[in-house]
């Protein structure tokens, strides 16, 4: 049944150790300086070593804000401390458990009464102030401490990053402590007072008191939740407020640790205190605070523009928020567990009246006649039954107030006059009452807050796919300009291609012209030479004959392209339409191959050579897109 009630306390602390672990070694395992199992080891150990060996101290002062002395009170606390933790983190507010913790605790003073120890609450929130404060002035000093250190070694790269690697899991080792020290309070300590085991556990090296048995469970609690959760924000942890290198990561853990360590050692305060120097309050800080700070200080020694102030607005939103959030969960949860499920959430002072001398004596009446009975039946009420005076325990039967007497009966004393008990009941009505509209009012300004940053979310949320859009039509538009130029660029190199072998087939018919020439040269050198006229006759007749010849060859040639295209219209504009980058001199060889005339004959009507025509074919396929084994010819008939 007690681990029913420590549900809520386990929740709270599976959720510390799945979100604050990323704190102490997000940075390391992020940028893989670190593996996460060897991280999750040493944080596993070290936190629980915290928490069970030094947790105590920030525990105590929680206590003195407020002892919830019953197990159902301390499990409706801290599961208000955890709801707030929860709904914050599913609107992406920044939250802490320790001001989530604190802001409970005091929600359930109101409900029950309690006075609520305003030196203590002062004390606690000037160390939230002061933790993020103090965190950057460690961060700064580490920083210049450790730049000179590298300086002055002037160590090689390599070597500085094995030890970087090191220090950052020595570094988190005892920032693993520090946060088991100073925030198992946070989890555990509001079941200090009404579930800690009243026996020691003896381990034979050590022995462990009943708080610290507590604070080992809940050490194990922050563990698990590292083990089984903190891995994803482990390794997508990117510092958004400033971007670290892996000194800055070292120095910003250790400087969190550091100042976790002072909030929480009971040691170096009783040190301090011993020199004469103030004592340090023992108090719950906030880790996100610390590294906040830290990374702030480190921001602004390098005086880096890119720290981003407007999530430094939104982290002290929740700051403030959280408190106040958890408080009005708490108060109205605790109605609800007393009122719902008849469950007593807080010890009254009646119910032990006579189980406790000193708490009878926190009961004031305006009569000194009443105080001095009231103390002379706390006698008669511990001694043995046949010993009691009996005038005195009829006076006592007669003058105590029973469940059966009326409720202004049991508020007079002997002299009929009303005790003070009756106005201080009027009061906490009505501060209760005045708590109630308060909590109204500020569960309005809460769901304001929360619907603000809702519709601040969807917002962004439309913004980024608008943006994503227009980055999508952005490159599909560049995506089709590129295949346009790529269309255009093989197009103009067709064309050049097309223009090469014009002149090739220019440069041959000039060779051809020329050898033509060369041979009329020599017959009329030759008919020169002749004496006799019927041989003269006969060399010109030939002469005649190749002149002819040559030019029936461009004639034809050029009769039959004109030819080919009168018949085939439809067929080129075809072509045009389903390949408009097809060069002239390509659709008349796709003109040719509809003729299904052979690649020699093709090379010979167009006066190249078998070979080039292959290759003519070869770069028709390719604009054409067939497939591998796809008949050309057969293809170019089917248009």
């Amino acid at each position: 049944m007690i681990l029913v009630f420590l549900s809520s306390g386990l929740f709270l602390g599976w959720s510390l150790g799945a979100n604050d672990a990323a704190n102490v070694f997000g940075s390391a395992v992020g940028s893989k300086m670190i593996s996460f199992r060897k991280a999750v080891i040493v944080l596993s150990i070290f936190v629980i070593l915290g928490a069970v060996f030094q947790g105590s101290g920030a525990s105590h002062t929680l206590g003195k804000l407020g002892a919830v002395n019953a197990i159902a009170g301390s499990f409706t606390v801290a599961l208000a401390a955890a709801l707030t933790v929860f709904v914050m983190t599913k609107y992406k507010l920044p939250v802490s458990t320790s001001q989530a913790i604190v802001g409970a605790i005091i929600g359930w003073n109101m409900y029950s009464g309690s006075e609520t120890d305003f030196n203590s609450l002062t004390t606690i929130v000037t160390t939230w102030v002061v933790c993020p404060i103090l965190s950057a002035i460690f961060a700064v000093l580490l920083h210049l401490l450790i730049k000179f250190l590298i300086n002055k070694s002037k160590i090689h790269l390599i070597k500085l990053d094995k030890y970087l690697r090191i220090g950052l899991l020595v570094v988190g080792a005892f920032g693993s402590f520090s946060l088991g020290a100073n925030n198992i309070a946070n989890v555990m300590g509001v079941f200090v007072t009404a579930v800690a085991p009243k026996h020691v556990l003896d381990l034979g090296l050590f022995t462990l008191n009943g708080t610290q048995q507590l604070f080992l469970i809940g050490g194990v609690a922050i563990a698990i939740g590292a083990i089984t959760y903190s891995r994803k924000i482990m390794q997508t942890v990117g510092n958004n407020i400033l971007q670290l290198s892996s000194e800055s990561a070292l120095v910003v853990v250790l400087a969190h640790a550091l100042v976790l360590f002072v909030f929480s050692s009971q040691s170096l305060q009783g040190f301090l205190v011993s020199l004469g120097l103030p004592k340090i309050p023992l108090v719950p800080v906030s880790s996100s605070q610390a590294i906040v700070g830290a990374i702030l200080g480190v921001g602004l020694l390098k005086q880096a523009r890119e720290i981003k102030f407007n999530v430094i607005g939104g982290i002290a939103t929740g700051w403030v928020t959280t408190p106040i959030m958890a408080g009005i969960i708490s108060f109205f949860a605790l109605f609800i567990v007393s009122n719902v499920f008849n469950l007593e959430v807080s010890q009254s002072d009646s119910s032990s009246l006579t189980n406790s001398p000193k708490q009878h004596n926190a009961i004031i009446t305006k009569n000194d006649s009443a105080v001095l009975l009231k103390d002379s039946i706390d006698i008669i009420v511990v001694q043995d039954n046949d010993t009691v005076n009996p005038v005195l325990q009829i006076i006592k039967s007669n003058n105590i107030p029973k469940k059966t007497q009326d409720t202004h009966q049991s508020n007079t004393d002997f002299h009929g006059n009303e005790m003070i008990s009756q106005n201080e009941d009027s009061v906490s009505f009505g501060n209760r009452f005045l708590f109630v509209i308060g909590g109204i009012v500020a569960l309005i300004i809460m769901a304001l807050i929360l619907y603000y940053y809702k519709r601040k979310a969807r917002e962004d949320k439309e913004l980024q796919e608008k943006t994503e859009q227009i980055e999508e039509s952005q490159k599909a538009y560049i995506e089709s300009e590129l295949k346009n130029t790529k269309i255009l660029n093989e197009s103009l190199e067709s064309e050049l291609e097309f223009q090469r072998r014009e002149l090739t087939n220019l440069a041959l018919n000039l060779v051809n012209k020329n050898e033509f020439l060369e041979n009329v040269k020599n017959l009329v050198k030759e008919i020169k030479s002749t004496s006799e006229v019927k041989e003269k006759e006969k060399l010109i007749d030939k002469l005649l004959n190749q002149i002819n010849q040559s030019m029936n060859i461009d004639k034809d040639r050029k009769t039959f392209y004109l030819h080919v295209e009168d018949t085939y219209d439809d067929f080129f504009v075809k072509l045009e339409q389903n390949f408009p980058t097809l060069t002239r001199k390509e659709k008349q060889l796709a003109a040719l191959l509809r003729l299904n005339l052979s690649s020699k004959e093709i090379a010979h009507l167009q006066n190249i050579s078998p070979k080039s025509v292959e290759m003519n074919r070869y770069r028709l396929r390719q604009k054409m897109n067939l497939e591998q084994g796809e008949n050309l010819t057969e293809y170019i008939n089917k248009i």
